[in-house]
């Protein structure tokens, strides 16, 4: 097993910024859980690697250059997901967006008890570095007694369209989830092409060295 690691805890914000800038460059899986490409493991695992054998001059350099371009960001009222991802979202996924409208809320409604049992729990917790977990173990605990219900009901009504909900259902509430997350970055990229064409390629060049820095 390989994790990424950066030695010490006052570069953590810094490495975290860089690998999520790292990580919204790749191009969305179906299964985005699951993957046996090493790639992006070992480009994330190079990055921390660099980090933590940085002077402190090129450390707190980069760091002030990394700042910067999120500052520009929030006064921008844009997201970096929004640069990242403007080359890959364009007509086929607004197009995509509009045909399959109908399906996600279909599974937006089928899997919205289960998202508020999640919520509930998550809202308990005092701990904020456990949301992430909790939220993702109240999600699958709220699904399973979710689905379980909707199988008796199916048994209870007896029609072939009670079975035919119930059988769609893991595979509808999956399809929103993945609808949802490619909405917000269609949305996002449609906020940063509505900034000036100059400042959109100010900041597509800032992103591009923070990236490429050596």
């Amino acid at each position: 097993h390989q994790l990424v690691h950066v030695k010490t805890k006052e570069d953590d914000e810094l490495g975290d910024k860089l690998l999520d800038r790292k990580q919204q460059n790749h191009k969305r899986d179906l299964f985005p859980s699951f993957s046996k490409n090493p790639a992006q493991l070992e480009a994330e695992i190079a990055i921390a690697n660099k980090v933590n054998v940085l002077q402190e001059a090129e450390k707190e350099s980069l760091k002030e250059k990394v700042n910067a371009y999120f500052e520009q960001l929030k006064s921008l009222k844009i997201s970096d997901v929004g640069i990242a991802k403007s080359k890959q979202i364009g007509f086929g996924t607004t197009l995509f967006l509009l045909l399959f409208s109908p399906l996600f809320l279909a599974g937006y409604v089928l899997g919205f008890i289960p998202l508020q049992v999640a919520k509930f729990v998550t809202n308990k917790m005092k701990k904020p570095e456990f949301i992430g977990s909790m939220m993702l173990v109240g999600g699958m605990f709220g699904y399973l007694i979710y689905f379980l219900l909707m199988l008796v009901i199916a048994a209870i009504i007896g029609t072939w369209w009670a079975w035919a909900i119930v059988v769609l259902m893991p595979f509808v509430s999956y399809f929103a989830i993945l609808y949802r997350d490619v909405f917000l970055e269609w949305w996002a990229v449609g906020r940063f092409n509505r900034v000036r064409g100059e400042v959109r390629n100010q900041m597509m060049k800032k992103r591009r060295e923070i990236l490429n820095w050596k």
